[in-house]
């Protein structure tokens, strides 16, 4: 963390109406919340990253946060976290300042939080366009490094990255000759992830779906799932459409991050309901190319991630035999 400029600006408190002024006025709410409490209500529109990441992203150099170079407001149950990633922020030179006396503030005034549907890190449609409103990537550029392992030896055809997010990956595959699509939930997302496509010289398809109700209409010979963030029966439900979407013979990719992570590994979620586990990706009419837990390397320490392979049997052909040491 860099030391504080003699001209920064310091964190300070602001009340609910001077919050919704900012807010009205390019700032972001920072919701900085587990993602347990993040369920439970918060303000339409905020962007959420608990205090324990925001440290985390904040300790990497020219590391890039989902609200870009906005102003912010950080927001929690009564205050107390919210200050202290205010004055985080503050001592890296951003503009920020905390809702003092957090959501029993806000609810006292009379104001509404929301919950509804959610998607990826328990957003809305509208919390991820929020989050992906900065002119910078929220994510790296560059493709997940088991994608690439995974992938090596297949050959190119219809490709479906699910949650696809700015679209590296989808990026990526299309630069590989693959014919691939792109889902998500946000538009903003994705118009950036078309001119990252732009940037690279590739073409690929785009559209704006929630996966929760989302049904596929077509197979594909490769389908992707990357770092989808939601409750056990939620995911099951997207992994069951993921499956559909897979043609016979055709791989099935997740990646996500892993239970384990929590206690040995560094970055990600800190809610335990939102991580997988290897043996919790089970398909029937799949077998297994890999499934394990896989290190990560990060700026900051190796991340732990699930890593699951899978392979959608033909009809007319027996289950090949699994890899050596697969379960």
């Amino acid at each position: 963390m860099t030391a504080p400029d003699a001209h920064d600006p310091p964190a300070r408190p602001v009340d609910v109406a001077a919050a919704q002024a900012l807010a009205a006025d390019r700032a972001v709410f920072l919701d900085v919340r587990s993602l347990v409490e993040w369920n439970s209500g918060h303000i339409a529109g905020a962007v959420h990253l608990p205090i324990e990441q925001l440290h985390d992203r904040l300790r990497v150099p020219d590391s890039t946060l989902p609200f870009g170079d906005r102003p912010v407001v950080t927001v929690c149950g009564s205050g107390r976290r919210a200050q202290q990633a205010a004055m985080l922020l503050a001592d890296q030179g951003r503009d920020a300042a905390w809702l003092d006396g957090g959501l029993r503030a806000w609810t006292d005034a009379g104001l509404a939080l929301t919950t509804g549907t959610t998607i990826g890190t328990a957003m809305t449609a509208g919390d991820w366009d929020a989050r992906y409103s900065g002119n910078e990537l929220v994510w790296t550029a560059l493709p997940n490094k088991f994608l690439l392992e995974q992938t090596t030896d297949l050959s190119p055809g219809s490709a479906l990255d699910l949650a696809c997010g700015e679209g590296r990956n989808t990026v990526w595959l299309a630069s590989r000759g693959w014919r691939a699509t792109g889902i998500d939930f946000s538009a903003t997302a994705l118009g950036k992830a078309e001119q990252l496509a732009k940037h690279n010289g590739v073409t690929a398809r785009w559209e704006q779906l929630d996966l929760l109700t989302w049904q596929p209409e077509q197979t594909y010979d490769l389908v992707l799932l990357a770092y989808l963030q939601l409750p056990a029966q939620q995911r099951q439900q997207v992994l069951a459409s993921a499956a559909r979407a897979t043609a016979p013979g055709g791989s099935l990719l997740l990646i996500a991050h892993d239970l384990a992570n929590l206690n040995a590994g560094v970055g990600g979620p800190r809610d335990p309901l939102v991580l997988w586990t290897p043996d919790g990706v089970d398909l029937p009419g799949f077998h297994p190319l890999r499934r394990d837990t896989a290190r990560r390397p990060t700026a900051t320490g190796d991340a732990l991630d699930t890593v699951v392979h899978l392979i959608r049997q033909r009809d007319d052909a027996p289950a090949p035999a699994q890899a050596p040491g697969t379960p």
